[in-house]
């Protein structure tokens, strides 16, 4: 006997039954009715399933891995250099960075990269100076510490501050100058740093922030709240500078600066009298302090101040282009001013700390 299959519940039943006796279902419906009303489940259906919560699991991983390599990256935690303690002397901030100040005599380097490496190891990197306020903030802490040199990465791609007639050596480090003093740079060698300086980009809690300090000498004039010291260019080297420009002005009033000064400007009768007296009593012939027509010829501007006094001596200014410069001419004994070159009959100035 021939034999047909129930579509529903998929039974053998003999040919000629008009019910399934199994599940009920009327055999008279088309094939075209079952297939809409109650399609059967198709044999592949579990293996799609699989298929699709496989896929949606590596979408999962894939998906997080790329939104972690596009999100910001946690900030740098910060470094305890504590558990380094050799030669350091002083740590301050600057702008959410971190330096660390190095007596080098006590690390006893062989080479540069023995420098390089101390300050890896501990997460930082010499140094990098990026601008002439950050250079004079740093160098201000070498001289606080008694010290006029110091080692470290040189500058970025934007500013560096190298000494007249040096250039980067290519080391990867430089020097601060110790003999004219003024936060310019030369070529590096650890035999000459008295510090090295290292810098993390982050900072300890509880770490200073940096500050400029006053590096006033001994011999000093006070008036008010000023205080004044008279400095010669031939003992810090700017007397090598007289002739090539402006670089020696600049060299004195960075020499100024680096030590939380400024070259001096003068605001009244009574702070001209006391500086010309003080001139006078160091027998310094004279003093330039911070009036100059350098930028425009007879356009004389206070470069460190916003002072609208004079004292000109009768018939001057009458140098030209090649006397730029505001001086105390102690011959004339009366505190009124010269203007001069740069080492023309001396080589004095005068720095001021408010």
């Amino acid at each position: 006997m021939a034999i047909k299959i129930c579509p529903k519940c998929n039974k053998e039943l003999d040919e000629d039954v008009k019910f399934c006796k199994y599940c009920g279902y009327s055999l008279d419906e088309t094939e075209d009715t079952y297939d809409r009303v109650n399609p059967p489940i198709p044999r592949l259906f579990p293996i799609r399933l699989v298929m699709l919560a496989l896929l949606l699991v590596f979408t999962g991983i894939y998906g997080r891995q790329y939104l972690k390599g596009r999100s910001p990256q946690p900030e740098e935690q910060a470094v305890d250099v504590s558990v380094n303690e050799k030669g350091l002397l002083r740590l301050v901030s600057y702008k959410d960075h971190m330096y660390g100040f190095y007596d080098v005599f006590q690390l006893e380097p062989q080479s540069l990269a023995d420098l390089d490496t101390f300050c890896r190891d501990m997460g930082g990197v010499p140094a990098v100076i990026g601008g002439a306020k950050e250079n004079r903030r740093i160098y201000n802490q070498v001289l606080s510490l008694g010290k006029t040199t110091a080692l470290f990465g040189g500058g970025n791609k934007n500013y560096s501050n190298w000494s007249l007639d040096v250039k980067d050596d290519g080391s990867g480090f430089a020097c601060y100058n110790g003999t004219v003093m003024d936060g310019t740079w030369v070529g590096a060698d650890p035999a000459e740093g008295e510090l090295l300086i290292c810098e993390w980009k982050s900072i300890n809690s509880g770490v200073e922030a940096s500050v400029m300090s006053s590096i006033v000498p001994e011999n000093t004039v006070t008036l008010g709240d000023s205080t004044y010291a008279l400095y010669d260019m031939s003992s810090c080297g700017i007397d090598k500078m007289i002739g090539r420009g402006r670089k020696a002005y600049s060299a004195i009033r960075n020499f100024c600066r680096v030590r939380g000064g400024h070259l001096a400007d003068i605001d009244s009768a009574e702070e001209n009298e006391a500086l010309f007296r003080m001139v006078s009593d160091a027998q310094v012939r004279s003093a330039f302090f911070a009036y100059t027509d350098q930028n425009e010829e007879g356009t004389w501007k206070w470069s460190d101040g916003n002072s609208e006094y004079t004292n000109w001596a009768e018939g001057l200014p009458d140098g030209g282009t090649d006397q730029n410069y505001a001086q105390f001419f102690a011959p004339a004994q009366d505190g009124t001013w010269n203007d001069a070159q740069l080492g023309d009959e001396t080589y004095w100035f005068i720095c001021e700390w408010d």
